[in-house]
């Protein structure tokens, strides 16, 4: 997971600041328990925390800098095709670490500047400052998986990979932006770039920020309304195999990783394919699931355990009661502080994780969007109306 603070003040940095940074990089040691680091000087203030997954040596630790210490970065997330990027940049820069991500981002930012982002697969939130431009650059994923929030206090920009770090650093007063109520309880969610918390705001997805001295600039990268609604002269098989294609790579980069991994089972089309790809990639690999004691039309426990062992893959089951789910769903809103959960199998997700950890398998692939394709009974209803 990892987890990102920092602050910009072209004004100078203060042992308060110091302090300040530390205290936020504690409020979200559960992002990453593996190693803290922190990066200042008269600029920039920046605190990581680390989920050790891709190359799990010292040397990958963070903040890193470049070889001559001119650029300093602090980044969330995976680089999918980082080692395609390598192959580009290797004879050229002197890497330190065997096959860190984070350092790949560096060199590939030295080389294109910000067009390198062009060349990420993957998801991720980066914080990175420029010594020779004297600028520091956020950046957020295409679709925004990875989050990055930020706040503006006494002329200067602070940022964060969750909300409530500012409140215990006591960089911002917490007060409810009452029109993120509104958002809510309309979309379960608040729009970008707002919070459920005034003056909090978080990057919107393809876009970054980039802070100067003078001024803070937000482009949009990426949009991907240039990429939907375009006319496509693919025939039903072209189709499938372009989506085959797509399934095999998208698999293949997900369960790049130097830890063991989970598959969040739950019988269902995405979650099987995701375990039916994964374990075509060698790697060790073990299904979990969760279901109810009470008998269940919709319990599909016993298809995820018998597609399991057809592919020779651990399955990992745990029962749960509806009292247990109440005591879970508490148990979730007390480190789901930032804002309100639209989805009641968020707190399923934290069972989830909290599972795959208790059996030491530090990655979970979980499928999302799978079943939209075609799998709820609505749609077979839906095909009548065409």
């Amino acid at each position: 997971m990892c987890g990102i603070v920092g602050k910009v003040s072209y004004k100078g940095i203060t042992q308060k600041d110091i302090d300040d940074i530390k205290n936020m990089s504690s409020a979200i040691i559960h992002r990453g328990p593996d190693s803290e680091g922190f990066y200042f000087d008269e600029n920039v203030a920046f605190g990581h925390r680390r989920l050790s997954i891709l190359d799990l040596s010292a040397a990958a630790n963070q903040p890193m800098s470049d070889d001559e210490n001119t650029l300093v970065l602090i980044f969330n997330g995976e680089i999918y095709n980082h080692l395609e990027i390598r192959e580009k940049l290797k004879s050229k820069y002197n890497f330190k670490t065997d096959h860190s991500d984070t350092e790949t981002i560096l060199y590939a930012y030295k080389e294109w500047g910000l067009e390198c982002i062009k060349y990420f697969n993957g998801f991720f939130a980066i914080a990175l400052y420029d010594k020779i431009k004297m600028e520091t650059i956020l950046i957020r994923d295409r679709m925004g998986k990875k989050p990055l929030f930020f706040t503006m206090s006494n002329n200067a920009l602070y940022f964060s990979s969750e909300i409530h770090a500012f409140f215990k650093a006591g960089i911002v007063e917490k007060c409810i932006n009452e029109e993120a109520i509104y958002n809510y309880l309309t979309f379960l969610t608040t729009n970008a770039p707002d919070t459920f918390f005034a003056n909090i705001y978080k990057l919107e997805c393809g876009h970054y920020l980039k802070i100067t001295k003078n001024k803070i600039e937000k482009v949009r990268y990426w949009n991907i309304a240039d990429f939907i609604n375009t006319s496509n002269t693919d025939n039903f098989l072209q189709a499938t195999e372009k989506t085959e294609d797509l399934l095999v790579k998208s698999m293949k980069y997900r369960n790049i990783a130097d830890v063991d991994i989970a598959i969040a089972l739950s019988g269902g089309i995405d979650s099987s394919l995701n375990l039916f790809y994964s374990s075509k990639e060698g790697g060790k690999i073990d299904a979990i699931n969760i279901s109810y004691d009470a008998d269940d039309i919709y319990d599909e426990s016993e298809i995820a355990q018998k597609f399991s062992k057809e592919l020779g893959v651990k399955f990992i089951k745990s029962v749960i009661s509806s009292n247990d789910f109440e005591e879970l769903a508490k148990e979730y809103m007390t480190k789901q502080i930032d804002s309100p959960t639209g989805d009641v199998n968020s707190a399923l997700l934290y069972f989830l994780s909290k599972l795959s950890k208790s059996n030491s398998l530090k990655v979970m692939i979980v499928g999302e969007g799978g079943d939209e394709m075609g799998g709820y009974p609505i749609y077979e209803k839906l095909n009548k109306y065409d």
